[in-house]
């Protein structure tokens, strides 16, 4: 799921039967991750069953006026 927009990463985890839980984690200013998975857990290698959570971070770029 790293590197897709949150709404696609979101909807590819539900398409296969899995929960999806969404967290926020602050990058600086213009970075090209805003938006983005920047990681998750399980791993993406990991097997896991129908219905297991998956805890997706999402990168949110900090306002550069403050």
């Amino acid at each position: 799921m790293e590197g897709l927009r949150e709404a696609d990463a979101v909807a590819a985890l539900t398409d296969i039967d899995l929960e999806v839980n969404v967290r926020a984690e602050s990058l600086p200013a213009f970075s090209p991750n805003d938006g983005r998975v920047i990681s998750q857990s399980p791993t993406p290698d990991s097997e896991v069953d129908l219905g297991t959570r998956v805890t997706i971070v999402i990168g949110r770029a900090e306002d550069p006026n403050g």
